[in-house]
């Protein structure tokens, strides 16, 4: 047990390493709940990394492979919800300052594609993991990101 928890810590100093710094860079407020502390998204990134590592009982061979290829994903995915929130705004502020129904419909043209530009991501994820890794280990990736998600919300529900 011992020498497994080693494994892990270390294996996720070292894949943290590859992580994009940018991503990390905190702008504005410091995130949901924290007040004062910067560091939640390297905090939660770092559970991450040590509960997918877990999950899906990479080796250290297929770690080096997934992790980049992870990140990569994720930044793109990242850019599209950025996206997607942004033209929700802006097709919110259309409704609200009375704008007519042409722009509102360009609007609506653009949030949709950017939406299923978000969705498009999980068939995506699927075939480029599947390149690095197995089916089953592709599969349980999904299964950890939904558990892991669910395991957030639970803890930020438990600071309120």
């Amino acid at each position: 047990m011992k020498k497994n928890f080693w494994f892990i810590f270390i294996f996720c100093c070292f894949a943290f390493s590859f992580l994009p710094v940018s991503s990390f860079a905190a702008s504005g407020p410091a995130g949901p709940g924290c007040g004062h502390d910067r560091g939640w998204k390297e905090k939660i990134m770092a559970e991450k990394i040590a509960y997918f590592t877990s999950e899906l009982d990479l080796t250290p061979e297929e770690a080096q492979l997934f992790w980049p290829v992870y990140n990569m994903l994720q930044d793109e995915r990242e850019k599209y919800h950025r996206e997607s929130r942004d033209c929700m705004r802006l097709l919110e502020d259309a409704i609200r300052e009375g704008q007519p129904e042409k722009e509102i419909a360009r609007l609506l043209d653009r949030y949709i594609e950017a939406a299923e530009n978000c969705d498009g991501m999980r068939e995506k994820t699927r075939d480029e993991v599947s390149k690095v890794l197995s089916e089953e280990k592709t599969a349980r990736l999904f299964i950890a990101e939904e558990h892991f998600m669910m395991k957030q919300f639970r803890n930020l529900k438990g600071k309120k």
